[in-house]
């Protein structure tokens, strides 16, 4: 009977969630879609993992930009490495990626 119950109570719960961050393999000319919104382009970070593991940041307006939801990286990549695009939030821009950015 308690298994039941919590069935019920289980499907009258909905769990929301809010992505900050998507990665995508990457691939020269390819557009990346962004499932999150962001209050500046330049609040969106991008930055792809190299051969040997260190972590590359990418310069906004540089190696990429933002327009609506969608990215075009304007750098040449290795094909293949996996691309990250992440927001950061102006009170607290810990994400894993630095920033200079002093909101």
């Amino acid at each position: 009977m308690q298994n039941t119950f919590l069935k019920q109570r289980s499907d009258k719960m909905s769990v929301t969630t809010r992505a900050t961050k998507v990665s995508y393999e990457y691939k020269q000319g390819t557009a990346y879609s962004l499932p999150f919104e962001y209050q500046s382009p330049s609040d969106v970070k991008a930055s792809y993992i190299d051969s040997v593991g260190s972590e590359v940041s990418l310069d906004y307006n540089a190696d990429y930009t933002v327009s609506g939801s969608t990215v075009k990286v304007t750098a040449v990549l290795p094909d293949g490495v996996t691309i990250t695009f992440c927001k950061t939030n102006r009170n607290n821009p810990a994400n894993g990626i630095a920033t200079t950015d002093n909101y």
